[in-house]
């Protein structure tokens, strides 16, 4: 069953209280860090309404098997002194036409936290009519514009899990300016094996990607990963 971005009903909104959406995962005398930003495939909060009671990338079965802690910990076991941070911007992309200065807070923390390498794995809540009202494109190059920091830190974008045509391009030309080419991850949305359906009632929930989906977003991930370091 082929899902479209419109099928996403999960709301894009509180998906996590504003105490969790910067939450870092340091080591003492790190010689790396990462950054990972996403909405709820990275991490949502508990949402009874919706079926969901957990903290951590819906629809994963267990914190350990979501895509970033399966990326935190496989890059670990090769690159041990590594530090990460996990930052929920479902809030940028509600309002993804704001200028630095407006970011959401977890955005200011993501730049004070001065990462070597930030995975942009978001998207997929950036509305069509607000990518028609506003220019997506824009948006999203001043955004990798900004954390580039002028090439000191690399980055990783990610196109969305469930294909989204008003916002393809612009993740591409950003893609093309920034890291060469953007991790293709949507054809993987397209697979019901790669979703948790028949594991919620709520379709919304069901259609984000189970435990297979996030091991393999994880392991595209880690494979681009390794070839930055």
């Amino acid at each position: 069953m082929k899902l479209a971005i419109e099928d996403n009903t999960v709301s894009s909104e509180n998906q996590l209280l504003p105490t969790g959406t910067a939450r870092r995962f340091d080591l003492p005398n790190a010689k790396l860090k990462i950054a990972i930003v996403g909405n709820s495939i990275t991490c949502h909060g508990v949402l009874p309404s919706i079926g969901w009671h957990n903290e951590w990338g819906m629809a994963a079965s267990s914190e350990d098997k979501d895509y970033f802690h399966l990326v935190m910990n496989d890059f670990r076991k090769k690159y041990p002194d590594t530090s990460f941070i996990r930052i929920q911007a479902a809030d940028w992309e509600r309002e993804f036409w704001k200028e630095p200065q407006d970011y959401p807070l977890q955005l200011k923390a993501l730049y004070e936290y001065d990462a070597d390498i930030i995975v942009f794995r978001l998207s997929e809540n950036c509305a069509k009519e607000n990518c028609e009202k506003y220019d997506f494109a824009k948006g999203f190059m001043t955004l990798c514009d900004h954390f580039s920091r002028g090439g000191k830190c690399k980055l990783l974008i990610t196109d969305s899990f469930w294909y989204s045509p008003w916002t393809a391009e612009g993740v591409e030309k950003a893609a093309q300016k920034y890291c060469t080419k953007t991790l293709k991850i949507s054809d993987l949305g397209e697979r019901d094996d790669m979703k948790a359906l028949g594991l919620f009632e709520h379709a919304g929930v069901a259609g984000h990607p189970g435990d297979a989906g996030m091991r393999a977003i994880a392991d595209r991930i880690l494979e681009r990963l390794f070839e930055m370091i």
